[in-house]
């Protein structure tokens, strides 16, 4: 018997850089298997046929397929993927605002090629923007995402006081 058996596969989406736990697909291309192991970074992680998965290590992730058949034969392919976590960063400005009074002041520091969007977005002047204006009759949550040039996506959370302002009573 000749084996021809032979091991291939892409992943897809097919991308030059890839987000911290960004969902992959890896397509087994191979030829004249009856089973299927994968590994990153030599941890095995499925004996399917495809892998379907997310990749969890920042840097350089080795995804290896090993494929078997019924006459004992073995073959392996392997890929390198980079792998990014979501670019840093920190909301800076008001921590608390008198109710009915003015708007509390946020802002991010943009870096290049990011992009911003703030939630909820009805309480605030543009949630596209890196600097904003909020307006809340409640003590509110709000979150900022940014969206780095690699597509990466981080979220970072807020808590804004609304104070009420006091009750007052005359006393005759």
């Amino acid at each position: 018997y000749v084996s021809t058996l032979e091991a291939d596969f892409e992943i897809q989406p097919a991308q030059d850089i890839y987000c911290l736990n960004e969902p992959i697909y890896g397509n087994n291309q191979s030829v004249d298997f009856n089973l299927s192991v994968w590994s990153i970074n030599d941890n095995v992680v499925a004996t399917s046929t495809h892998l379907t998965g997310s990749l969890t290590d920042p840097g350089i992730n080795t995804v290896t397929l090993a494929v078997f058949n019924d006459l004992n034969c073995a073959d392996t392919a392997q890929q390198t993927i980079e792998v990014v976590p979501p670019s840093e960063f920190s909301i800076s400005g008001d921590t608390s605002m008198c109710q009915g009074g003015e708007a509390a002041n946020l802002a991010v520091l943009p870096e290049q090629g990011w992009t911003i969007l703030w939630d909820p977005e009805d309480l605030i002047s543009s949630s596209d923007q890196f600097t904003i204006n909020i307006s809340a009759d409640t003590t509110t949550l709000i979150s900022a995402t940014v969206t780095d040039e690699n597509g990466c996506e981080g979220t970072e959370y807020y808590l804004i006081r609304v104070i009420e302002p006091p009750d007052y009573h005359r006393i005759p």
